[in-house]
Order: structure tokens, then sequence, then C-alpha cells
């Protein structure tokens, strides 16, 4: 279907419209029409969305405008070009120019900080792989300028898609008080902890503030102003403007100097994409033509089996395939992906530079235009099959899990067994693990839930609801036997859609060990011998900022204190104070409220004592 589509297209001839340049409402046009195309194919369907793509929309009207405006998807598509709400820059941040330039020559050559680096994430080389730097350069009136920064479109994308970033909330006024939030809250920008677009959705996880940026040019910490899972409407509709912002992004991927970076402010001497100030004279798509040429939304569910990733490399390459005013086309492309290799010979030679003139963009527009609104409805249609508007179009297969491991260990040996899942939704939710001695396996399981260091000093946060249970328990997580323990290990994997899987691995162990958990990608337990001295094992890291992982370890049981001091010898925290179990111990020290520098952390139990140094750099 994608090939015959651009058959007919490359072959037909269009009669020209007026197109306003590739800018914001541009935007807004493909994101429209994607829509409208993606409706085509479920026209019973998608109420849930229609209610929010929106129109022409930009702002609401409130005094919280900016960073979010009017909570459509058409003002994300809009907004994104405003404001860089993932990295901050242009509002919390700028690139390092490889040159001196000061501040005033910026704003010079851009109009403001804002405008010269809110879209410096719009750009990705995918030839130079996911997570390839941008860079770019000009030269302006001003001189030579360039800068690198370790961040690309799909890098964004995936933020996005994920979460774990700070949500950079500036205003359209320059300022917003949140009257509930107390003293000191007139605010410049707010950063809010953020969850990944579907649990932003379906109202998962908290939108909550963790900072602000005050009058006084201060970052100052905050969990004011913060919306919970009971705020259904709120999210729901925030995470559609940010879907509209993902779209912007895929789009981006249809301009050859945006796959090239080519930097094209076309202001004060710099370079202007030639491609770019003729869309005004270019056709502009509309659904209901591209619905007449046989198009439809491009299906991103395939053997990749990463459906945005695989839209933004897609269309990236197809682009790709074109020059810009400074570089040419190519066609290095991967093979794997899905349809690709089969349409690149459809469009020709590459185009190189030399080549481009009036006629040659008309050509390449009538490709790419139309793909990006198809593209950017196959984001649609993602967004809409994993908020559960529209069905999952690849069944579900139920997983699989093997147990690998020794069958038998001796004393003081280190053995891990590992439960490999396969299958299934690929998101495996819980692993709950049983052993069994002559009596089988105990009807109950019993949690247990502590923070575990690898052997490489790594953190290991425990996910939600996964348990290790022993038969029998003798102190904290331990077992001790003075003749061999033969005993059998079970493990059930529960997938996202909550089928499950089990299997069963037999094992002697001889001596005293205790069970840990040690690794979450594929669930790996290990049975270790008691430690045989007390012994401070160190933090990690170290350097560390703000957090580090102290380790100790205890022969026998022992009344314990584990305090931090400062250069100076003052007491600043006292972390441990009490009776400890034997065995082998990790906690954490957040050092967030404390400034760079050297500390000691020292361990006391009863006639053991060591000190060690400890470094903390912000």
């Amino acid at each position: 279907m994608l090939i015959r589509f651009l058959i007919v297209i490359i072959l037909t001839m269009i009669s020209l419209s007026n197109l306003i340049a590739h800018d914001q409402v541009t935007h807004q046009h493909i994101t429209r029409e994607a829509f409208k195309l993606l409706k085509k194919s479920f026209p019973t369907e998608l109420s849930d969305m229609e209610e929010y793509i929106g129109t022409s929309d930009v702002w609401s009207g409130s005094s919280a405008d900016g960073s979010f405006g009017a909570l459509k998807i058409v003002s994300g598509a809009y907004l994104e070009d405003e404001y860089d709400v993932v990295y901050g820059y242009g509002l919390t941040q700028q690139p390092d120019y490889n040159q001196v330039i000061p501040t005033n020559t910026l704003i010079s050559m851009f109009g403001s900080l804002r405008e010269a680096h809110t879209s410096i994430t719009h750009f990705w080389n995918a030839d130079n792989g996911e997570n390839a730097s941008t860079f770019l350069n000009d030269d302006s009136d001003f001189g030579y300028w360039s800068f690198s920064i370790p961040k690309n479109a799909m890098t964004k994308m995936r933020k996005y898609i994920n979460g774990y970033y700070d949500f950079a909330w500036a205003y359209e006024n320059e300022i917003m008080s949140w009257t509930w939030c107390g003293v000191n809250s007139l605010q410049l920008v707010t950063k809010f902890d953020t969850p990944g677009i579907v649990n932003f959705y379906k109202s998962i996880e908290a939108f909550e503030a963790n900072s602000y940026l005050a009058e006084d040019a201060y970052w100052y910490s905050t969990d004011c102003p913060s919306w919970g899972p009971e705020y259904i409407l709120f999210q729901k509709a925030h995470a559609y403007e940010i879907l509209g912002r993902m779209c912007h992004l895929l789009e981006d991927m249809s301009v050859p100097a945006h796959v090239h970076n080519d930097a094209h402010a076309g202001n004060n001497g710099m370079y202007e994409d030639y491609y770019e100030v003729n869309v005004p004279n270019l056709h502009q798509w509309t659904a209901d033509e591209i619905y007449s040429f046989g198009g439809t939304y491009i299906n991103p569910y395939n053997e990749w089996d990463d459906p945005v990733f695989y839209l933004m490399y897609f269309l990236n390459q197809i682009t790709d395939h074109y020059a810009s005013g400074r570089t040419d086309g190519d066609d290095n492309i991967d093979a794997t992906c899905p349809n690709l290799e089969d349409i690149i010979p459809v469009l020709g030679l590459p185009m190189e530079t030399d080549e481009i003139n009036y006629s040659n963009i008309v050509s390449m527009h009538n490709v790419l235009y139309p793909l990006a609104i198809r593209a950017a409805a196959g984001l649609m249609y993602w967004f809409a099959v994993e908020t559960g508007q529209l069905p999952d179009p690849t069944p579900p297969v139920p997983p699989s899990v093997s147990i690998s491991g020794p069958t038998s260990l001796g004393y003081n040996e280190l053995g891990y067994f590992t439960a490999s899942p396969s299958g299934g939704s690929g998101t495996y939710t819980n692993y709950h693990w049983w052993s069994r001695d002559d009596n089988g396996f105990p009807p109950e399981r019993t949690s247990f839930d502590d923070d575990l260091v690898d052997e490489a000093g790594n953190l290991i946060r425990r996910p939600p609801a996964v348990w290790i249970e022993m038969t029998e328990w003798e102190g904290e997580q331990t077992i001790s036997k003075s003749s061999p323990v033969n005993f059998s290990l079970k493990c059930e994997v529960t997938d996202f859609n909550s089928d499950k899987d089990t299997d069963i691995h037999s094992v002697s162990v001889s001596g005293g060990f205790r069970v840990k958990q040690l690794d979450t990608s594929t669930e790996t337990m290990a049975l270790l011998s008691y430690p045989e001295e007390f012994e401070l094992t160190g933090n990690y890291p170290n350097p560390f900022n703000p957090k580090t992982v102290i380790r100790y370890q205890l022969s026998v049981s022992s009344p314990v204190t584990l305090q931090i001091y400062d250069i100076t010898g003052r007491l600043v925290e006292t972390l441990v104070n009490g009776e400890v179990v034997r065995g082998y111990h990790t906690l954490q020290w957040d050092a967030s409220n404390h400034s760079s520098g050297m500390y000691f952390v020292q361990m006391v139990a009863g006639e053991f004592v060591e000190t060690q140094k400890i470094l903390l750099l912000k």
C-alpha cells in the first residue's frame, strides 16, 4: 500500500494552492489532517480523541498559559516551537557555543534566546543512530557560530513516551503565582515530575512540581502544585497536548534540513532553506486527497516492535533521500526497516544540492508532505491503541519463563538463579519466587522489600509486587543448615496482560546461605554465604550526586552505628543506630541538602571501627 501510494503521487500532477511556510500553523494543519485521515479508517470510533484535536487553538486564556496552552492536540503541535519543555533550551539553559559569543550578540542574531534555542532538539541525523548528537552551525552578519548538544528529536520523543523528565512550565505572561503554594510562590518557570504520555492519559501517576525559578533568579524546591491520579480529566487533557508536541517532532522529520542537521534561521545573514521558503507556493494536502489516492495512516506495529521509533526512522530516512540547500541526500538505510527498502528505489537516485530547483522541490514536497500527514496519523493510531481507544492489532502471545542456574552448591559458594521470560506482552509486572522441600511449596507468600546492590555496586530497586520466599527462615532472609538442603525453586511470571507461566528448578545447597534478588531485568536471585568478618565495604557511586549507596557486612548480629561527618569533623547525619542482624546490608544516603565536598562515613560495631572518605560533587 505504501509503495502503490507513492507511485500514484509521483506520477500525478497536483494543482497548486496556498500554504503557509513550514511553521507552527503548518504543523497544526498537518496534525488536523492526520486525525481526519485516521478517522476515515475508524469512522465510528475515536470520539475521545476527536474531542481534543482542536482546530487552530493555541491558548486557553488562562493565567497559566505558556508551556501548556489550550490543552488540544493542535495547541501542542504549535507550542513545541515556542517552549522546549523537556530539555529547557531557551528557558532554563542554552547550549555551550564553541566560540565566545556575548548574550547581546545572540539576541541580535536571533531576536531572543528562546527563539534561538527552542527548536534545536527538532533535528535528528538518524544515520548516526538513535542517540546521535546534534551539531548546528552557520554564519551570520555577526560572524560564525556553532554548538553541539547530546540530544536530538528521537531522544526527546523517548522522553515524551517514557516520562522521567522535568516538564518546564513557563508562562506566557512571564510570571505565575500558584496561590495555594504559600510564600515565595511568584514563579518564572516551574518544573514538574512528568509521567510517560500513556500513564499521563490514564492518570496513573501524579503530575507534581519539584522546583521553581523565582523572581530572585534562584531555584527553590517545592511539591506544590500537584495533581494526583484523581484528576482524570486534567491529566488526559495535558496528555493530549503532549501528543501534539510528539506530532510536531515527527512532522519535522519530513523536512530535509531537519534530518541533515542544517540550521536554517534565515535572519541576519544566516542560511535560509530553499524548500521551506517556497512552501507557501506549494500544494496543501488534505486527508480527503490522500485517502482518494489510497493512502491511510501508516501502521507502526510491525516486526520492529518499537512503533514510535519506526515512524520517526521511516519518515526520516525517506526525507534523507532528498537534499537540503547544504547537504546531499543519501540512501544509507537500515535494510531491516519494514517497507523502507522497497520504497527507496521508487524515488530514484538521491537528490544532490545542485539539483535543488523549484520543479524538484515540488516533486519532493508531493512525497514528503502527504507522508508527514500519514505518519502523524500513525502516531495517533499508536496512542489510541496504547490508551485502549482502539483494539491492539497484535494478539497477545502467552509468556514463557525458564529458570537457569546450578543444581548444587557447596558451602560458601555463590549461586545465581535467573528467571528469563519471553513472549507475552514483553512487560513483566510480577516475578514470584518460592522454594520447597519435601513438604512441597508453601501455600502463602511472605514478602520482604529492600534496596539491593549487585556485584558491580549498582543499586537495584525491587519493582512493585515482587517477592522471593523460602520455606524456612532463621534471621532476616537467611537459612542455616548443618547438612545439605535439597529443595526446588519455582518462579511464576506475570505479564502486563495478567497471563502467567511457571518454571521449577532443583538445587542442593550445603551450609548457611541467604536469599537475595540481584537483577530486575531478568529477575535473578542468589544464595549467598554469611560474611566471615565485619567490614565497611564502600559506597557506590563515588564521587556521587546527590545519592550514594553504602554497603557493610556483619559476621554476627551486633549493635551498629553508621554516621556521616563533614571535613571539619562535624556530625552531619546518623544513618544507622541500633541492633543489626548478621549478613550483607545496604542503605542509601541522600545528600540533596548538603553542599559539595569531602565527607567521611564511619561504622562502629562493637570493637570494630572503620572510616572511609566519600566525595559529593554537585
